[in-house]
């Protein structure tokens, strides 16, 4: 069963969103000409989330490569990106974004179930800026 099938049975043509209907889905190349990677499995699966299995097959299918190549890939890729930000590097990524460690400084909070105030320590976090390549596709 190809993905055009699976479309079927979920109930949704098998024609890329936004295409005219000259564009069908190719059987022999398994892609919709005016669709990427990520938009055909997210209609395949029938949801807007893609999960991590979801990934790693776009990135097997749009990177001619294995399942487990890439899922290889994505877990050096995670592993690397969480060794770098603890010691607090700057992350540039082009066409992607900026992943930064930021000192956030202790404050004061409430309890929002009693309304006691509460101390809230400082701490560590990630903050990501999208690439304007990305901001603009979505926009």
């Amino acid at each position: 069963m190809d993905v055009a099938d699976e479309l079927t049975l979920l109930g949704q043509d098998s024609e890329c969103p936004g295409s005219d209907s000259t564009r069908q889905y190719n059987v022999f190349t398994g892609y919709w000409p005016s669709c990427d990677t990520a938009t055909i499995l997210i209609m395949a699966m029938g949801e807007k989330t893609m999960k991590k299995g979801g990934f790693v097959t776009a990135m097997s299918v749009h990177g001619s490569i294995t399942k487990k190549d890439a899922e290889h890939f994505l877990t050096i890729f995670a592993d690397t990106l969480r060794a770098s930000l603890q010691q607090d590097a700057r992350i540039a990524l082009p066409g992607i974004g900026v992943f930064t460690v930021e000192e956030r400084a202790a404050r004061t909070g409430r309890n929002p179930g009693n309304g006691q105030e509460i101390r809230i320590p400082a701490k560590k976090v990630v903050k990501f800026k999208t690439a304007k390549e990305i901001a603009n596709a979505v926009a």
